[in-house]
């Protein structure tokens, strides 16, 4: 009896599986860049990496770009962000027993005291350049008023950049299993950064003099910690800012900013076993990025200035103005043809409420099947302008309707096309008739049998 049940479970399940095949075939998940030379993936002993164009944020090679790993020191990029947004570098900062007894003082610091007195600068230098952990506290608290409200700042402003698969939970980068960023959002940030020029200054500094403080007499030495910046092995005049970061959870993690004929490039690499491993990746990509690209400009269809009329609850608002540009800049891989390129756009037929900020965007992908690159190359944002007037009777209107300001809905790049929405119905229709074949046959061989045997045991 129990021969036929399998066989109708075997034939379920192969009806399930062939139905997953048929629908959804193996695909290839699209990468800003593939293997970018023959065995460049095998030579990158980092267990993360990320090499993105500065002006552009176009990622030219990625290894595991998007694993959760922890940062270790390289957090403190996103704190000198916060540190120059909220804060005052002329600020003096009182060093709090909140700020210093929340270090380890086994790990990095430059013996900051109780009540000492510092210029914010001193100890922006001393966070960057040193790693000081103490400086990167002091900092937090008088920026923030505590520790825990500049850590909510850190987290609102790396979703403001877009490092969605971070979060963090102190401004130094000492160990925590909730503390973990990626390759890709640290190059996020990092961009970001370098839009400050306090920033790139202290993450340039070669040496740094700390003066005397109420507290110590002496003046403090800082230097950086980047072998690439300094006469070792691993020189490399190009470079020209980086951040280490070590803790026996994280390993080795660096982040190094390069110029070379007036290109910048961001490498980021994480979770590398051995000291020197991070300096060997980091020549390595860099090499491979500056060698192996150049800038192409590629036409944009149906550019211009575009109107998209705004309709809510059957009222028409007028029209949401888009300015298209009519052409946009890739770096392309010098074995790749020009004629690979797409561009296309995700703009509405028409708005729904108040558009979100970067909800609409050009899209640059790659069509070369094999090769060195593939996949979504660049997605640039397009402003969409309402006038005031316009979006004054909108405000207005929306509130009235729904109690509250709607914005139009984010049109995602990861939208579900008529073809998957066709494939998920026709898979759910498959699973229904394979369980109702499965429930006809268990009842013939099973309960059939068994309810026909109590009757005739019952009838007298």
């Amino acid at each position: 009896m129990n021969h036929p049940v399998k066989r109708a479970l075997r034939r379920c399940c192969g009806i399930f599986l062939a139905a997953l095949l048929f629908l959804f075939p193996a695909a290839v998940v699209p990468r800003a860049q593939e293997d970018a030379s023959p065995g460049l993936d095998e030579q990158i002993n980092s267990q993360a990496a990320v090499l993105m164009d500065a002006a552009t944020g176009q990622i030219l090679y990625e290894k595991n770009m998007d694993d959760r790993l922890y940062p270790a020191s390289i957090t403190k990029i996103l704190t000198a962000v916060v540190a120059l947004e909220e804060g005052d570098l002329s600020d003096t900062v009182t060093m709090t027993g909140e700020a210093i007894d929340a270090v380890d003082p086994q790990s990095t610091h430059i013996a900051l005291t109780y009540d000492e007195q510092v210029p914010m600068q001193d100890l922006f230098y001393a966070m960057l350049m040193m790693s000081a952990n103490d400086a990167s506290n002091g900092i937090a608290v008088h920026v923030g008023g505590s520790l825990a409200h500049f850590v909510e700042l850190m987290n609102e402003k790396a979703r403001e950049i877009g490092a969605v698969d971070s979060h963090f939970v102190n401004a130094n980068g000492l160990y925590s299993p909730e503390h973990y960023t990626t390759a890709r959002d640290m190059a996020l940030i990092t961009r970001y950064a370098l839009g400050y020029p306090k920033f790139r200054e202290a993450f340039g500094k070669l040496t740094y003099t700390m003066p005397p403080t109420n507290k110590q007499k002496d003046s403090r030495e800082f230097y950086t910690q980047s072998a690439m910046m300094n006469p070792t092995l691993y020189h490399d005049d190009t470079v020209t800012g980086a951040k280490l970061g070590w803790t026996d959870e994280s390993k080795h993690t660096m982040v190094t900013l390069a110029k070379r004929d007036g290109r910048e490039l961001i490498c980021v690499v994480m979770y590398s076993q051995k000291k020197y491993d991070k300096y060997k990746d980091t020549r390595l990509l860099l090499d491979y990025g500056f060698d192996n690209f150049e800038p192409v400009e590629v036409t944009v269809p149906s550019s211009g200035e575009t109107q998209i009329p705004i309709l809510v609850t059957g009222r028409d608002f007028g029209n949401a103005q888009v300015t298209v540009p009519s052409q946009v800049t890739v770096y392309l891989h010098r074995d790749i043809e020009k004629s690979t390129l797409r561009v296309t756009q995700n703009l509405p037929s028409s708005l729904s409420g108040i558009p979100k900020e970067n909800a609409y965007f050009l899209t640059v992908k790659c069509e070369e099947p094999k090769g060195k690159m593939y996949g979504v190359l660049r997605e640039i944002p397009l402003a969409v302008d309402i006038s005031s007037e316009v979006l004054a009777h909108l405000e207005e209107a929306l509130v009235q309707s729904a109690g509250a300001p709607v914005s139009a809905p984010l049109e995602s790049s990861h939208r579900v096309s008529w073809i998957e929405a066709v494939g998920w119905g026709l898979l759910c229709m498959v699973l229904s008739a394979a369980a109702v074949i499965f429930g006809i046959r268990f009842y013939n061989l099973k309960i059939r049998p068994w309810r026909n045997q109590r009757r005739k045991k019952n009838q007298p």
